[in-house]
């Protein structure tokens, strides 16, 4: 069979290859999932690529990769072959699973695209086992959308951080709320873990401190009818990626001198030749009719 073909980035729907922010975003999520997800029967809600639940096969005991798009369940199905990975075609608020048939349910990105939000975590309570556990993310409105006076046209429903809690605790009594962005900075932290974590911002003679993540664009809630794990205070490394981003960008603008260089000497060889000579008085005669007479 053929490898499957790649998804076509959208602009919202993650898929490998995007760099930046984007891929920081969502790969941090994951790796954050992962922590969670050794031995586990594991629920990927909106699964789209299929990416990330492939990366949860590696430790789980078992993946199902949910998404409401054909396209993208056929693509995982091709692209992400695993014995413990299956991908099915579902809709968030009527999942094709039985009751208490899941350990871990993770949905990330999934909430702001749909208004069907109590009918989506009642579905996520009914497949969870009681002490089933629950990780979802999706963006504060605050900081994502307001501040920015930016409009996503892909999300239908934003949430503020205080509407995302009341909802996360409506159906489930017990959960941590956490908060998400991409930063430029400097990180200070214990070798050996462990410590509160706290963000610094300024310009160096004003610097404000914050509990947590200041202003975060997304926000994230492990949540459970039962006791819920601690995430610990996480950064993912973007380094090497930056690094390969950056040096292909330079492999791209040394082909594009190098092109630049043959095209001036092919234009040299022209411009040299007996015949551009020869014909450059019928050029000037031709330029001037069309200006002239408009021929």
């Amino acid at each position: 069979m053929h490898p499957a073909a790649d998804l076509p980035w959208t602009g919202e729907r993650f898929v490998p290859g995007v760099t930046g922010d984007t891929f920081l975003e969502h790969a941090h999520r994951y790796a954050l999932a992962q922590l969670l997800a050794p031995g586990k029967r594991v629920l990927d809600l909106g699964s789209g690529e299929g990416y990330g639940s492939h990366m949860l096969a590696r430790v789980a005991a078992s993946v199902i990769g949910v998404d409401v798009s054909e396209e993208a369940v056929n693509h995982a199905r091709d692209k992400y072959r695993l014995e413990n990975l299956e991908f099915q075609i579902g809709d968030c608020a009527a999942l094709p699973l039985p009751d208490s048939s899941v350990d871990l349910a993770v949905c990330f990105e999934t909430l702001e695209h749909h208004s069907s939000h109590e009918a989506m975590l009642a579905e996520l309570r009914r497949v969870l086992t009681p002490n089933g556990v629950l990780l979802v993310s999706t963006p504060d409105r605050k900081y994502y959308s307001d501040q920015r006076g930016y409009a996503n046209p892909f999300h239908v429903r934003e949430l503020y951080a205080d509407e995302f809690r009341r909802l996360i605790l409506n159906f489930f009594p017990h959960a941590a709320f956490y908060g998400q962005r991409v930063v430029y900075g400097s990180v200070a932290a214990s070798f050996s873990g462990g410590g509160d974590f706290v963000s610094f911002s300024g310009d160096g003679t004003d610097v404000s401190q914050f509990g947590g993540v200041a202003a975060p664009f997304y926000l994230l809630s492990v949540a459970s009818a039962a006791s819920v794990p601690t995430l610990p205070a996480s950064l993912f490394d973007g380094s090497q990626a930056s690094q390969r981003e950056a040096e292909a960008l330079l492999k791209e603008l040394a082909e594009a001198k190098d092109q630049l260089a043959r095209t001036r000497l092919q234009l040299d060889s022209v411009y040299a030749s007996i015949y551009w000579r020869l014909t450059y008085p019928l050029r000037l005669l031709r330029k001037g009719l069309k200006r002239a007479f408009g021929i």
